[in-house]
This record gives C-alpha cells, sequence and structure tokens, in this order.
C-alpha cells in the first residue's frame, strides 16, 4: 500500500505534520484519559488480555475480509493496528491524542491524528472500519456510527470489540471514560438502528467474568478502588499456577472456537462484524 496516495485520498483536509504522523485542523473532547493510554501502551505488548483479543479479531478479519485497507478508528498507541499489520492486513490508525498518534507512528504504522468526525470523509470511501473498544466511550453513539456508515463503501465492513455485561460495571469504567458496556443484544440493536447488518457476534474473555464481579464490580459498590498501577500490570499477566493454566485453557478453546465460525456464549468483551447492507 502507498502509504501518502491511500491516506490522502481518505479526506482533503490532512496535512503531514512531526514524524511523518498525519493529522486535520480542529481538537474534539473526548471521553478517554490521556494518561490511560500511556499506562496502557507500558503494559500492552505483554499482556495476555491485548494478545488474546488481538488473535480473535485477526481471525474474524481474515474471515471476513476488507477489499482494502482497515481505517482503526480511535487506534490508541496501535495495539490492534500493529498486530493486523503483522499479518499482512494493511490498516491506517486515526487517534485523536498526540502522544497516542506518536506511539503508533513509533511502531511503524500509518496514523493521522485528529478525530473520525474532523476528518470528514466522502461517502463510499473507505472499505473496511475498526472500532476497538472505543464506542463505549462514544455519547451518540448511533449518530456516531450512522458517520462510518456513510463514509463505508457498499457491502463495507466494521469490526468492533466493546466491554462486555453492565453488570460489570465499575471503578475501571469511570476511569477509563465509558459511557456504558453492553449486551451482544444491546449492541446488536445500535448497529440495526445506524444501518448496519450484523453477520457474526460473540462474547470473549469468559473466565474473566466472576473475578471481575468479585474484585472489581463488588468493591466498586463499596467504594474500595485499589492502586490503578498495581492492579494493571496484574490483571495483564496470568499467574503460572492451575489459575493461570485453566485461564489459558479456556482462552485457548475460545480462539479455536472463534476461528471454526462459533461464539462464545458469555464473556467481558463482544466481537463482531458487521456491514453496509
Amino acid at each position: 500500500m502507498d502509504e501518502e496516495i491511500y491516506v490522502t485520498s481518505i479526506s482533503d483536509r490532512l496535512r503531514r505534520g512531526e514524524n511523518d504522523v498525519w493529522y486535520v485542523d480542529g481538537e474534539e473532547q473526548i471521553s478517554y484519559p490521556d494518561d490511560v493510554r500511556l499506562s496502557y501502551a507500558r503494559i500492552e505488548g505483554s499482556s495476555y488480555w491485548f494478545a488474546h483479543r488481538n488473535r480473535c479479531i485477526i481471525s474474524v478479519v481474515r474471515r471476513y475480509a476488507p477489499q482494502g485497507p482497515i481505517v482503526d478508528i480511535g487506534g490508541g498507541n496501535g495495539a490492534v493496528a500493529l498486530a493486523l499489520q503483522r499479518a499482512g492486513l494493511p490498516v491506517i490508525v486515526v487517534e485523536p491524542s498526540a502522544a497516542a498518534a506518536q506511539i503508533a507512528r513509533a511502531r511503524g504504522l500509518s496514523v493521522i491524528r485528529g478525530t473520525f468526525s474532523r476528518l470528514a470523509i466522502p461517502e463510499g470511501t473507505i472499505s473496511a472500519a475498526g472500532l476497538f473498544d472505543v464506542l463505549e466511550h462514544i455519547g451518540n453513539e448511533v449518530e456516531f456510527l450512522r458517520d462510518i456508515l456513510r463514509a463505508l463503501r457498499a457491502n463495507g465492513v466494521l469490526y468492533i470489540t466493546v466491554p462486555a455485561l453492565p453488570g460489570l460495571w465499575s471503578y475501571e469504567d469511570k476511569y477509563a471514560g465509558h459511557f456504558r458496556r453492553y449486551t451482544v443484544h444491546r449492541v446488536r440493536r445500535v448497529l440495526s438502528l445506524a444501518g448496519f447488518s450484523v453477520a457474526f457476534a460473540t462474547y470473549l474473555f469468559s473466565p474473566l467474568v466472576l473475578p471481575i464481579v468479585l474484585f472489581r464490580s463488588i468493591p466498586s459498590v463499596f467504594g474500595l478502588i485499589p492502586r490503578r498501577d498495581r492492579e494493571l500490570a496484574e490483571i495483564h499477566s496470568l499467574p503460572a499456577n492451575l489459575i493461570g493454566r485453566w485461564v489459558n485453557r479456556l482462552l485457548s478453546w475460545e480462539e479455536a472456537r472463534i476461528d471454526r465460525g462459533g461464539s462464545v456464549p458469555v464473556g467481558s468483551s463482544i466481537l463482531l462484524v458487521a456491514r453496509k447492507a
């Protein structure tokens, strides 16, 4: 993919900035603190959570293959985009945070700094888009999805991950700037209202539901919030004991099931594929 030709075809508002990060003028308030992005940048490469999510995303992207580069909207530090690129799938990161955009660029990714709405992508321009743990940060989710729908070509594809199950709401959701958690039924309905047709949906991270209830959701009810820096490092590495082996086995089962086209009945995240009708 010729980066300059493709990137400039997306929007005529783009300029080339520092370290060859493309950007669009104007700023918008987003519900995602910069310190959260930077915290994750330190652990993404070693996290079993990011690794499992990436493998599942790559599996469904290959099955529902795009007809061109994926525009990773709100791509953050580029954790998903880097995995897609290494799997041979072309991708462009669109990220409003200057700090995250520079991290993504340093990882060798094509990056546009700015919000999706500021790009003003012409109708029917892009063939595929990704929203990887982004939709929960958007206030008007249906209108946001309609903007993406307009930018997609006919039969264009949208890949989405979101946090699952409202009952798992905790201090972590508040800190990260989430507006909501989803069920598969809820996110299907939102996509339908926006004009999408859901081709595939599954839960992810089935073994994490009970630990999140016990160690996040219930403590949050009583106002008990642990030191986040310590917790973040701990929850993104599995213990070398029976529990760690059990979680690994269940996650391997999830990956195999999704790779065969099946779905997982419950989990702390949701992965969907939708198409422009």
